[in-house]
């Protein structure tokens, strides 16, 4: 069987103790897709003279003990710096063995170097691939009862790696715009120490929705929201800030209050990765702020100047309320609708600064090959 999808995100993960690569998409009668590829593995190349490659092989292979997951070794031909040369690659059955491998094998004498040994699997996957992020592929599946609990409709295994189609336009995408306030009396808020208020949120299909902690008790607001993301299941998150600031204060949070922020598709927590972004597995998390940073115009970028330069909300026409004042807005009964208007305001922009700038994202990350919560990271 085969069918068509749009890859929306991707990620490798280690199952039943074997390496997979995951690869979550929309087909094309718009249900939300998990393909599985149990075919991937990691691998990296030495760079050795080509007189030593069958010593060296047989050096390794006389070590299995010190390398139990290498699973293959292979003499190849690649071009390094537009010349030819001979590698040796070395595939492993886990890909969190690989920097450790490369570099116990970089001590052997008549090896030169070791390379891409430090390129993420995923990324490994895309290129050997020639997949297209944000683009549609064909691939032939089978089912699988595997992974029933996971947030979406259907779970396949690839019988082979998927294929770029050429398919114009994307699928409709159920995004998720969010804000969060949080109280402090004194000084910037500490998410060891001071709770979040009101979470907004905003979504593709105009519903708007508020979580209000009881005074400081925030436990019930962060657990309505978890449950909100999954009811409503987006393919896309987007914040303004939330890389650095919003996701890691809630799982601070969460942490704190004894809960998990299982906002993914996969039942596990938001993680930032090696390059700073936070990953929500199974959907695609962007900061729009980051994408911000490509504005030139506009010079300080805050979320309201940049609402303003797109069109989105007026600076005129929106609800301000200073930062150090959010806490006198929350403690005060009169002012506190203000401030749950302000902050739905902020989703409201944040939904509206997406809907100018997530097209060229998407764009850019079929280009690039970069997922599309890796675009501007």
């Amino acid at each position: 069987m085969k069918i068509d999808f749009w890859l929306v995100d991707i990620n490798h993960e280690i199952f039943d103790g074997k390496p997979e690569m995951w690869l979550w998409g929309i087909d094309s009668k718009g249900k939300r897709v998990l393909i599985r590829d149990k075919s991937f593995r990691p691998y990296f190349y030495l760079v050795t003279d080509e007189a030593a490659m069958d010593r060296i092989i047989g050096g390794i292979k006389a070590e299995k003990s010190r390398y139990p997951d290498m699973e293959k070794t292979d003499i190849l031909e690649r071009r390094f710096f537009g010349k030819k040369i001979k590698v040796i690659r070395i595939v492993c059955g886990n890909p969190d063995t690989i920097t450790k491998y490369a570099e116990s094998m970089a001590k052997i004498e008549g090896v030169k170097d070791h390379l891409e040994d430090d390129l993420r699997p995923s990324f490994r996957y895309i290129i050997d691939n020639d997949l297209v992020p944000c683009g549609w592929h064909r691939v032939e599946v089978r089912e699988t009862s595997e992974l029933t609990d996971a947030q979406i409709d259907e779970v396949f295994e690839a019988v082979k790696p998927p294929n770029p189609i050429h398919k114009i336009g994307a699928p409709s995408l159920r995004i998720l715009a969010f804000s969060i306030v949080c109280f402090s009396q004194k000084g910037a808020p500490k998410p060891a120490r001071n709770p979040v208020v009101v979470i907004s949120t905003c979504t593709s299909d105009k519903k708007e929705k508020q979580f209000v902690a009881d005074d400081s008790e925030d436990r019930k607001a962060v657990s309505n929201f978890v449950n909100y993301v999954r009811q409503y299941d987006p393919d896309v998150v987007v914040g303004y800030g939330s890389n650095k600031f919003d996701w890691p204060y809630l799982l601070e949070r969460a942490k704190l209050i004894g809960m998990k922020l299982t906002v993914d598709r996969v039942k596990s927590e938001p993680h930032t990765s090696l390059y700073g972004h936070v990953s929500v597995t199974g959907r695609a998390n962007v900061d729009l702020f980051d994408l911000a940073e490509d504005i030139p115009e506009v010079k300080i970028k805050s979320l309201e100047n940049v609402a303003d330069f797109l069109g989105v909300a007026k600076m005129t026409e929106r609800t301000l309320i200073d930062e150090t004042d959010l806490s006198t807005y929350w403690v005060n009964e009169e002012k506190r609708n203000i401030l749950l208007k302000f902050s739905i305001e902020t989703s409201k922009s944040i939904l509206g600064i997406a809907s100018r700038m997530l097209d060229f994202s998407m764009q850019l990350s079929s280009l690039t090959g970069l997922p599309l919560d890796h675009v501007a990271a």
